[in-house]
């Protein structure tokens, strides 16, 4: 299992929060994404955070990180 962590914002996002008197965090949240380990997987995972940064107008690369125990 694979977790990916990244942080994302978006003025509309912002803007549509603020309107309806709503604590928007943007950059201030860490979003986590868990995640199968595999080619397929990753795969998907890369072409979901893709969108999402093509959608923000600020987007924070992604770190993977191994849970499985060594030795």
């Amino acid at each position: 299992m694979k977790t990916i962590f990244y942080q994302c914002e978006s003025d509309a996002a912002r803007q549509a929060a603020e309107t309806a008197g709503l604590l928007y965090l943007g950059r201030q949240r860490l979003n986590v994404m868990h995640i199968d380990d595999g080619p397929l997987s990753t795969a998907k995972a890369m072409e979901v955070l893709g969108a999402i940064r093509d959608e923000s107008d600020y987007f924070r690369g992604w770190v993977q990180v191994s849970l499985e125990k060594k030795g």
